[in-house]
């Protein structure tokens, strides 16, 4: 099985104002380049007070956590509409646990995330916070898509609730980042 290219460029969102996010975002780092990948750039959390020339509407469910990593998120999204290669977005403190395969190239979006088991129940669910690969093109229509509507979730539930609605329900399969 082929995998991704190495020199797919990889943004890491992390919070410059907190030690333990800065180690894992190192740690992200580390396991990245363990699979070849070096083409990493960082987005810190956004500033709620700064004009990025577009003005999310936001939910009163979303605290000013949440806020400031939309921004980050959304800056992302508007950075990489000028590229001509799709680039993966992740978040500080999650690792790849196997190699990407070449066969995400073949969507627009893909999700990555992992499966958690619950002890209890037994009942797998799967945690999609770790990120997501995504094409320019459809970059440029996500950033329109969530600056049109009210963001009432965290980023990974809008992710999820965008990729069923674009595929008509269809399940991601890729879980290959685990959260360190």
């Amino acid at each position: 099985m082929k995998n991704l290219d190495k020199d797919t460029m990889i943004f890491v969102i992390f919070n410059p104002k907190n030690m333990l996010n800065m180690k894992r975002r190192n740690s992200t780092v580390e396991n990245l380049n363990s699979w070849g990948y070096t083409n990493i750039r960082f987005q810190p959390y956004g500033k709620t007070d700064e004009d990025y020339g577009y003005k999310p509407v936001f939910g009163d469910e979303v605290g000013e956590m949440e806020r400031v990593k939309w921004y980050a998120y959304l800056n992302i999204l508007r950075k990489i509409r000028k590229e001509d290669k799709p680039v993966i977005i992740t978040f500080a403190g999650n690792e790849l646990v196997s190699d990407i395969p070449q066969s995400i190239t073949e969507s627009e979006i893909e999700i990555l995330g992992y499966t958690l088991v619950d002890s209890s129940t037994k009942e797998k669910r799967s945690n999609t916070n770790s990120g997501v690969f995504i094409t320019p093109s459809r970059a440029i229509d996500l950033f329109k898509h969530l600056l049109n509507k009210r963001l009432n979730r965290p980023i990974h539930g809008e992710m999820i609730a965008y990729y069923r609605d674009l595929y008509s329900g269809k399940e991601y399969n890729y879980f290959l980042m685990k959260n360190a």
